[in-house]
């Protein structure tokens, strides 16, 4: 009984030795890789804004009418002043819109079509498949496909991962079939979004403002408690007199809504974006390959254009270059929110913004 108990004391000391040399080790180290951040630039939570019935057709640009159940009605659209309002006050603020095609892909189309094609390419905006013709459950393949293949043919080179069903509802099969043409992500008008082919983040939270709900206070403690513990708020509407008195009212709640998200805290993303980050972020491998440099590689196939993963390192002194594959990459004074290659430091913290497949190389003052 007394060796047992002289092998346990020797056996515990052994093991303070061993993690006391190995904390001293990487203490030494000039450079130390801590992670993957679970969000773009090391924020604390993402925020969605989504926005239901837009359109590209002419005829509804300013009133929008719907028939469901045999029953037509009409309401106020506006999409045009929601999209000047963003685009010029919040440039760097990004919605996900859901798009009524309604077949259209003619000339009298091609106007809007091309404010589509300038929301992607210029705002970093996502358009989500919204069906060709907003009917209710059950929905020919023509409303649900037709839609997708209206939204690929004229935003080029443009792939559609977001489905938003009518009326938050979908009917059986739905889910397989926009599958098997690449959408990934369904959402629905409820708190729990269903999203395909996993769930990609852990706390999802919707919350719809509109004139007939008290959401402010509500907004403010879910994304209190979202920077706390990470998660995701989407923030909801229709940009119609569905939800909306007057065009002012809607743009002045947007005001509100913007200036409660940005705070330096909270990723303001798309969610084919999101979906993609978290996707890579879960196969990248980072292996250190000497005392500064790091090589970051995926370990299965993407089948999408990659995001700039947010690698975090523990740095000793200030930081004069990061190199990716021997190009120098910028110093961003502020990340942004729409994913770049690029480092910012923050006293011994380094974020470094990469794609996979890359070697990291960090150059320290001396």
């Amino acid at each position: 009984m007394e060796k047992i108990a002289t092998i346990c004391v020797l056996l515990v000391i052994v093991a303070s030795l061993l993690a006391v040399s190995s904390t001293v080790r990487a203490d030494d180290q000039p450079v130390r890789f801590l992670g993957i951040s679970k969000y773009y630039a090391g924020y604390s939570s993402a925020c969605i804004f989504r926005v239901d019935d837009f359109v590209v057709s002419p005829e509804d640009i300013y009133t929008i009418t719907f028939s469901a159940k045999s029953k037509n009605s009409s309401f106020a659209n506006y999409q045009m002043e929601l999209t000047s309002h963003i685009t010029s006050k919040y440039p760097d603020v990004r919605l996900v819109v859901g798009l009524i095609t309604n077949g259209g892909s003619g000339a009298k189309e091609a106007e809007l079509w091309e404010q589509m094609n300038m929301l992607v390419r210029t705002y970093g905006w996502e358009i989500a498949s919204h069906t060709k013709y907003h009917s209710l459950p059950p929905r020919s393949i023509d409303d649900i496909i037709g839609a997708l293949m209206d939204i690929e043919s004229n935003i080029t080179g443009y792939r559609v991962y977001t489905y938003i069903p009518p009326y938050g509802k979908t009917s059986s099969g739905e889910a397989r079939l926009l599958s098997q043409h690449g959408v990934r992500i369904i959402m629905l008008s409820t708190p729990i979004q269903l999203l395909l082919p996993r769930n990609w983040n852990r706390i999802h939270i919707t919350v719809k403002i509109s004139d007939k709900l008290p959401w402010g206070f509500f907004l403010h403690i879910i994304h209190r408690m979202e920077n706390v513990i990470g998660g995701t708020m989407i923030i909801y509407t229709h940009a119609t007199s569905y939800d909306w008195r007057s065009a002012d009212s809607l743009l002045k709640s947007f005001d509100k809504a913007i200036k409660a998200v940005k705070d330096n805290k909270t990723w303001i993303t798309v969610p084919s974006e999101l979906y993609r980050y978290e996707l890579e972020r879960k196969i990248i491998r980072v292996e250190q390959a000497n005392a500064t440099s790091y090589i970051v590689r995926a370990t299965k196939q993407l089948d999408f254009d990659p995001v700039p993963i947010t690698l975090t390192f523990k740095v000793k002194a200030q930081v004069e270059d990061v190199r990716c594959n021997d190009t120098s990459l910028p110093r961003l004074e502020w990340p942004g929110y729409r994913p770049v290659p690029g480092y910012t430091q923050r006293g011994d913290i380094l974020l470094v913004n990469t794609y996979p497949d890359s070697i990291i190389t960090i150059i320290l003052k001396q």
